[in-house]
This record gives structure tokens, C-alpha cells and sequence, in this order.
């Protein structure tokens, strides 16, 4: 069955699409930024870029899989589970938007 409708879930499965793209390189930055601080990571700079990296690597499957099903089978939602999967989208995006900022705010004072 094709629909041809466009809702809030289509429409989060969009958004969680786009920002996939730049929250998986950013993932790798702040992996990469964390680790390269100082001359010699201590065990608790290596446990938060292992911490870092473990959510990178949910963000590069699980953004995908849950946009393109959103994106797919979001007509099929209720208001108010489509009104729940908005809410976890914006809430998905602006923590992507937060951490990356507040990446390239350290970078900057470096």
C-alpha cells in the first residue's frame, strides 16, 4: 500500500533523515577532538571518547532505521503516537545541535 499523504511522522522521519548526515561526521569530531586534548589520555578521557564513540555509533544505525521507518510508516500513526514521534525528533535533533555547538565552542578556544 502507497500513501500519499504527508504528517508529522513523514515529515520527523525527514528531519532525522537530513540531520543524520551531519550528526554521524560530527560524532567522529568529538571523538576525535576529545582524544586529542592532551599528549597522554588518561583512563577517564579514554572512558568519555569510548562513551562519545558508543553514541556515534547508535546515531550511524539507529538515525537511519528510524527515519526511513518514520519516513515510510509514519501515515500509519495516531495523533497522539504522532505527536510523541515529533517530540522525540526535536528532541533527537536539538541534542545533536547542542553537543556540536558546544564541540566547536571548545574548538574555538583552543
Amino acid at each position: 500500500m502507497i500513501s500519499t499523504s504527508i504528517n508529522w511522522g513523514t515529515l520527523s522521519g525527514l528531519v532525522l533523515l537530513i540531520s543524520w548526515l551531519f550528526a554521524v561526521p560530527v560524532s567522529g569530531l568529538q571523538v576525535w577532538n576529545l582524544l586529542n586534548k592532551r599528549a597522554d589520555p588518561t583512563p577517564t578521557v579514554v572512558r568519555a571518547a569510548l562513551a562519545k564513540g558508543s553514541f556515534g555509533m547508535l546515531r550511524l544505525i539507529g538515525m537511519p532505521i528510524a527515519s526511513l521507518t518514520l519516513f515510510s510508516q509514519g501515515w500509519r500513526l495516531g495523533p497522539d503516537l504522532d505527536l510523541a514521534v515529533l517530540f522525540i525528533s526535536i528532541g533527537w535533533v536539538a541534542e545533536i545541535v547542542v553537543s556540536a555547538s558546544a564541540d566547536y565552542s571548545a574548538m574555538g578556544k583552543r
